[in-house]
């Protein structure tokens, strides 16, 4: 039953480009979703866990964390009837390598 949905992101190469990197940059200016990545650095969560911790609806929680993995910056895994996301360390350290050459 277990499987990964990490694949669907739209950014699989190892390059970042300057329009991912300012949309990223973008994303992680909302308070929100930068707790969302920096919770799910620590550990797997899923959505509700997210929803409690933050303060907000599981139905807010669903739009950041679709903004998040479709930035390829959180993974996705079903297991069982709940779903639960991770970072993404490569594309942050993709980030992270095309900010230092840039800066």
């Amino acid at each position: 039953d277990d499987y990964s949905l990490s694949d669907t992101s739209l950014y699989k190469s190892t390059a970042i480009t300057e329009e991912q990197a300012l949309k990223i940059l973008k994303l992680l200016s909302d308070k929100s979703k930068f707790e969302i990545l920096s919770y799910t650095s620590e550990k797997n969560a899923y959505g509700a866990e997210l929803a409690e911790m933050l303060g907000l609806t599981t139905a807010t929680v669903s739009h950041h964390t679709s903004e998040l993995h479709i930035a390829g910056l959180l993974n996705i895994e079903k297991q069982g009837n709940k779903i639960y996301y991770s970072k993404n360390q490569q594309t942050i350290d993709n980030l992270l390598e095309y900010l230092q050459k840039r800066l």
